[in-house]
């Protein structure tokens, strides 16, 4: 046990370190907002995409796609079920009816790409991109669906979709991926002045998106982690780091998948609240302030659960 701990731990440290790095450098104001906005912009709209186009085309074959089966679609079925639990709970617990629908969608949604694809990388190699991408693609459509429907609710919004929420869904990460599994199926093989080139931007995607964490985390202040603590605050952080990875696990027990597949799912499902969400509750006229606080939180015990799951992991 001993070992294993040192284990997850040299595969976390690299995490915390630059994750660190960027708390530092926004304390010495070397990552001020405009700048964090365009490591925030490079990384979603170049290095992420970038890396997705490499990293397909290494380890995306069409007999692996089939080999995964039912797999592919174990996030999609997980993350449901855990917003239709989110939404017995906020009934249940008497969320107030203004910030339901933010409630509900940080209960079953993380954050798959800023923090979650490097942190899969970093504990699990390259070979973890494709699983965290299929996790991230249905994390995607449940957010930007029900879950922003929802968000649109609180504010005294319909619950509708439109169809201006499409250009949320399909971002250039999951237009890259969709782009990527058509070009994988029709045998099409990119030229490797493409790929090479992919494969230099998309290795500043890691460092990048756990930078800007650590600025997000410097920026909103620790200090502001147990302000306005209360019981919804509790059953969101229960969602996240509890509920929707016994989900993950219980879907998983019952599919066969491939175990780099099952211990990104994992990984994936305990990760934080998505960062657009307290943006989308602003623009919605739901709890903004609910969102940023839980966005806070739920980044710091992230911390704690990467490792705890990398030990149980093994």
């Amino acid at each position: 046990m001993g070992a294993l701990i040192v284990s997850a731990l040299q595969g976390v440290l690299p995490i915390l370190l630059m994750i660190a790095l960027g708390y530092g450098l926004a304390h010495y104001k070397w990552i001020t907002e405009h700048t964090g906005h365009f490591l925030t912009e490079l990384a979603l709209k170049v290095a992420i995409p970038a890396m997705m186009v490499n990293n397909m085309n290494v380890y995306f074959t069409t007999e692996s796609l089939r080999e995964a089966g039912w797999g592919l679609l174990a996030p999609l079925l997980a993350i449901a079920t855990s917003y239709g639990i989110g939404t017995l709970v906020s009934l249940a617990a008497r969320i107030p009816k203004g910030r339901r629908g933010v409630f509900r969608a940080m209960f079953a949604c993380a954050n798959t790409v800023v923090i979650g694809l490097p942190v899969a990388t970093a504990l699990f190699g390259e070979e973890a991109v494709s699983p965290a991408l299929f996790y991230f693609a249905c994390n995607t459509l449940v957010f930007w669906t029900v879950g922003v429907m929802g968000i649109r609710r609180d504010g005294g919004g319909k619950f509708s979709f439109h169809l201006k929420d499409l250009k949320s869904i399909f971002s250039p990460a999951l237009t890259s991926f969709i782009v990527m599994i058509a070009l994988t199926f029709a045998g099409v093989r990119l030229p490797d002045f493409i790929l090479d080139t992919a494969k230099s931007l998309g290795s500043m995607a890691t460092p990048l998106c756990l930078i800007y964490t650590g600025f997000i985390i410097q920026s909103m202040g620790l200090k502001n982690l147990l302000h306005g603590w209360d019981r919804s605050s509790a059953l969101v952080m229960a969602g996240r780091f509890v509920v929707t990875p016994l989900i993950v696990f219980t879907v998983l027990s019952a599919i066969r998948t491939p175990e780099i597949m099952r211990n990104v799912y994992m990984v994936q499902s305990g990760m934080p609240i998505m960062s657009q969400t307290p943006l989308v509750s602003k623009s919605y006229g739901s709890d903004a302030g609910f969102a940023s606080r839980m966005v806070l939180a739920t980044t710091v015990f992230s911390l704690i659960f990467v490792p705890v799951m990398r030990v149980i992991l093994g």
